[in-house]
């Protein structure tokens, strides 16, 4: 139940597509008769604009900054010889710029897109020839510049009065692992960990060391959770004219419904036969409900 009213609900209204900027060109289209005609020098002072329409693209562009040091005899030192430095960023003669790494860190992390396609999504589309080992490197030097930043989120965390936990399922490196979240209202802690349980909960370090109050949600609600999202999804696609989610959300809603049946089996087990009872094996209460 909720706290809408019957009957159909108000529709939600899509973002304005709108300019942000002013245009970087402007192409005035002229009537295809004035194109050849003679009298076009004469006319062309007399043009207005009768209708506008904008176009909004992205510019994918590589760009090479060359630095170089500069040095001059100074007469004012007995010519002795000046010489530039490097900015400090440069520290090497062939090097990936700032903005290229940040790309590459938002595609792998934000974006979750493999190394592997973030390396073939450069070559192709930028011809840079940057390297699988590279895409990681940059990735993993990211990690340890935020260390300290995570470390005072932790901190946070723990000394909030109180915290929502959750988990969930992800893939990495082709097997599966658990997503830990500790959140309060402004703070929020993610590890990955190979195990959902207890042993999972302790090596996140956040419920070990918090005596605050802990919101989760037992698990009984995963079911109910995952099928109103699945509703949700459902309902868009119907207000779209389209017969059924995206790809990604079937997809999506799949594993994480086998996830669910998986876990409840396991901590729901077959009780086991009574020698002397006949008849069909009984599932237990849960399982048979």
């Amino acid at each position: 139940s909720s706290d809408k009213k019957q009957g159909a609900q108000k529709v939600i209204k899509a973002p304005v597509f709108s300019i942000t900027q002013e245009p970087n060109d402007i192409i005035p289209h002229i009537p295809d008769a004035c194109k050849n005609c003679s009298s076009f020098s004469k006319c062309s002072k007399s043009y207005t604009v009768a209708e506008k329409r904008y176009e909004v693209d992205v510019v994918v562009k590589t760009k090479v900054i060359l630095h170089q040091v500069m040095s001059v005899e100074c007469p004012k030192c007995d010519n002795e010889i000046l010489k530039g430095t490097f900015p400090e960023h440069i520290t090497s003669t062939m090097q990936y710029g700032q903005n290229l790494q940040a790309l590459v860190i938002a595609l792998n992390t934000i974006g979750m897109v493999s190394i592997n396609r973030t390396h073939k999504f450069l070559s192709d589309l930028f011809c840079i020839p940057i390297s699988t080992g590279t895409i990681h490197k940059m990735v993993t030097e990211c990690a340890q510049k935020i260390l300290p930043v995570i470390d005072v989120i932790k901190e946070k965390i723990i000394a909030s009065p109180i915290v929502h936990f959750d988990e969930t399922g992800t893939r990495v490196d082709n097997k599966t692992c658990w997503v830990h979240n500790a959140s309060n209202s402004k703070y929020t802690y993610l590890t990955v960990e190979d195990k959902r349980g207890y042993e999972g909960i302790e090596s996140s370090g956040i419920l070990p060391n918090y005596i605050g109050i802990a919101i989760h949600d037992c698990w009984s609600s995963k079911m109910i959770e995952l099928l109103l999202n699945m509703k949700k999804q459902k309902d868009k696609a119907v207000f779209m004219s389209k017969e059924e989610p995206t790809y990604y959300y079937t997809h999506k809603f799949h594993k994480e419904y086998q996830s669910i049946i998986e876990e409840a089996r396991k901590l729901n087990p077959i009780p086991e036969k009574v020698p002397s009872k006949s008849g069909r094996q009984g599932k237990g209460k849960i399982r048979a409900s």
